[in-house]
C-alpha cells in the first residue's frame, strides 16, 4: 500500500512559503467541509454536556458542569459577565470586580455578548467553539505552508479542530480557547506575511492589520504574556530574514519591518486601549471598593499562619523525585495563594545548575504531566480513566511531533523554523514560571497545537520496518 512522502525527509528550497494550498483529491478536495464538521462536533459536544448538567441540576447547571471538566475559574468568569452585563445596560455606576484586572478581559467579552444575543452560558460555549473551528482552518493554511502533503495537512488541522485535551475548556466558559486562536492567527499571520513572494496589495494589508488584531486580543487575555510573546515573534522575523534568499532579502525585509510595526501596533493598543487598561477609572472591588485588588479568578488557597504548616494545594501533583529547591517553590507557590505566572510565587534559584534543574523538571511537566498513575486531583474512576487514555494518545504522537521539529529546523526550513523558535521559548518560559499544574496543562496547548502541524510519521515508519524485521528473523 502506497504511503504519502514524509515531507521531514526530502530537501526543502529556502523559499518554502511559496507552497500554495493544493486542491487535493478525495477527502481531501473539500477541506471545508471537514473543518466544519469538526466544528459541528465540537459544538455538539459543548451543548450536550452542558444540557446533560442542566439534566441533572436545572438550579445551576453550570456549576456542575464546571466540576465535572475540574473547571471552577469558569464560575467566576460567568459571574463576572452578568456583573459587566449589569453595568453596560446602566444598572450600577462601575463594574463590580471579582477578580484581579488582569482577567476582566475574557468576561468583558462574555458580558458584551450577553448584552446582545442574551445571558445564557451557552453563547460563551459557541463562541469558545467557533474559536476552535477558526483555529482548524488558520491550522491548515499554516500546515500547507510547512509543505505538508495534503492528505495530512487536513488530517493534523481536524486534530488541532477536536483536540481531545481542549473539548474541556470549549465547553464551558473558559478563555484558553480565544488566547489559542490568537496564538495560531499570529503564527499564521507571518508565514503568510513573510512569504518570498512578490507584493500582493489586495491581501498583505490585511494581512498586517489581522496581525494586530490577534496581537492585540491576546496581549488582552492574557497580558503576562504579551512581553514573552512579542520577543519570540521578533526572534521567529529574524529566523525567516536570515534563510531567504538573497535576491530577495530585500522584499522579505520590507515584509518584515510591516509585521514588526503590526505587532507592536496590536502590544500597545493591548495595553493601552484593552478593557483591564481602560478599566480603572470605572472599577472597584466587590468587597472593599477603593482598595487593590487581590482576589484571583483561581481557587486560592489560603496563606498559613506563621505556625502553620502551608495547605497543599489540590491542583497541583507533586513529585517526590523533584530537588529541595523546587519542593521550596512548590511550597511557597501554596502560601502565596495558589498564584501562577507570579514573580512573587517561587524562590528564585541560586546558581546555573539549579536553574537547569528547575527547567528540566518543567519541562517533564510541561510534556508528560499528568503521568498514567497520578490522574486528576479529585474526581472518580471515569475521570481518571479518560484523562489517562487521552495522556496516552499525546504521548504515541510526541515522538512525531519531536521529529518533525528536529528535521524542520535541521533543514532550515523557515515555516517549521518559526514553529520550533515558538516551542522551545514559549515553551522554556512556561516550564520556568508556571508553578500551577492546572494552569500548565492548560497553557500547554499553547505550544503543542502548532507543534503538532509539523507531525512526521517517520519514527512510526522506522519501527514499523524494525518490527518487521524481527518478526521475519523470528
Amino acid at each position: 500500500m502506497p504511503t504519502l512522502p514524509d515531507s521531514t525527509s526530502q530537501a526543502q528550497p529556502r523559499s518554502a512559503f511559496n507552497v500554495e494550498p493544493s486542491g487535493g483529491c478525495g477527502w481531501t478536495a473539500h477541506p471545508h467541509c471537514l473543518l466544519f464538521l469538526a466544528f459541528l462536533i465540537r459544538l455538539g459536544v459543548g451543548a450536550g454536556l452542558y444540557l446533560l448538567a442542566y439534566g441533572r441540576d436545572p438550579v445551576q447547571p453550570l456549576a456542575l458542569l464546571n466540576q465535572w471538566l475540574a473547571t471552577p475559574d469558569a464560575n467566576s468568569y460567568h459571574q463576572q459577565a452578568m456583573l459587566v452585563l449589569k453595568y453596560l445596560a446602566g444598572g450600577q455606576e462601575a463594574i463590580r470586580l471579582h477578580m484581579t484586572p488582569d482577567h476582566l478581559t475574557y468576561p468583558f467579552l462574555l458580558g458584551c455578548v450577553y448584552r446582545l444575543l442574551g445571558p445564557h452560558p451557552l453563547w460563551g460555549v459557541l463562541i469558545n467553539c467557533l474559536a476552535f473551528g477558526g483555529m482548524g482552518w488558520l491550522a491548515h493554511r499554516l500546515t500547507i505552508r510547512l509543505g505538508q502533503p495534503p492528505g495530512r495537512a487536513l488530517a493534523l488541522a481536524l486534530g488541532v479542530s477536536l483536540w481531545p485535551f481542549s473539548l474541556a475548556y470549549s465547553s464551558t466558559l473558559m478563555r484558553e480557547s480565544l488566547f489559542f486562536l490568537t496564538a495560531m492567527g499570529l503564527l499564521t499571520g507571518l508565514a503568510e506575511l513573510m512569504r518570498t513572494r512578490s507584493f500582493r496589495p489586495r491581501s498583505d494589508p490585511w494581512l498586517a492589520l489581522g496581525l494586530v488584531a490577534v496581537f492585540y486580543l491576546l496581549t488582552a487575555l492574557r497580558p503576562e504574556l504579551g512581553p514573552l510573546v512579542l520577543v519570540v515573534s521578533l526572534a521567529g522575523i529574524l529566523w525567516m530574514v536570515l534563510l531567504a534568499q538573497r535576491g530577495l532579502r530585500r522584499l522579505v525585509g520590507v515584509r518584515a519591518l510591516a509585521a514588526i510595526a503590526s505587532i507592536l501596533t496590536g502590544l500597545w493598543l493591548g495595553s493601552h486601549a484593552s478593557p483591564q487598561a481602560l478599566a480603572p477609572q470605572r472599577v472597584f472591588h466587590a468587597s472593599s471598593p477603593g482598595q487593590a485588588v487581590q482576589s484571583t479568578a483561581s481557587p486560592a488557597v489560603p496563606a498559613p499562619a506563621p505556625n502553620q504548616r502551608p495547605q497543599r494545594n489540590p491542583a497541583f501533583a507533586q513529585s517526590r523525585s523533584d530537588p529541595p529547591h523546587i519542593l521550596q517553590r512548590r511550597r511557597d507557590y501554596a502560601a502565596s495563594g495558589g498564584l501562577s505566572l507570579s514573580a512573587e510565587a517561587f524562590t528564585a534559584p541560586e546558581d546555573i545548575l539549579d536553574y537547569l534543574r528547575l527547567t528540566a523538571a518543567g519541562w517533564r511537566d510541561l510534556l508528560l504531566y499528568p503521568l498514567p498513575w497520578q490522574g486528576p486531583p479529585s474526581g472518580g474512576l471515569a475521570q481518571r480513566l479518560v484523562l489517562t487514555a487521552l495522556t496516552l494518545l499525546w504521548y504515541s504522537c510526541l515522538p512525531g511531533v519531536l521529529w518533525g521539529l528536529a528535521k524542520g529546523m535541521g533543514r532550515s526550513w523557515p515555516a517549521a523554523g518559526l514553529v520550533g523558535i515558538w516551542f522551545l521559548a514559549i515553551g522554556s518560559a512556561m516550564a520556568f514560571v508556571v508553578v500551577n499544574l492546572g494552569t500548565l496543562f492548560r497553557l500547554r496547548d499553547l505550544i503543542l497545537l502548532p507543534a503538532l502541524l509539523v507531525f512526521s510519521p517517520r519514527p512510526y515508519l522506522w519501527l514499523a520496518k524494525k518490527t518487521r524485521r524481527v518478526s521475519r528473523a523470528a
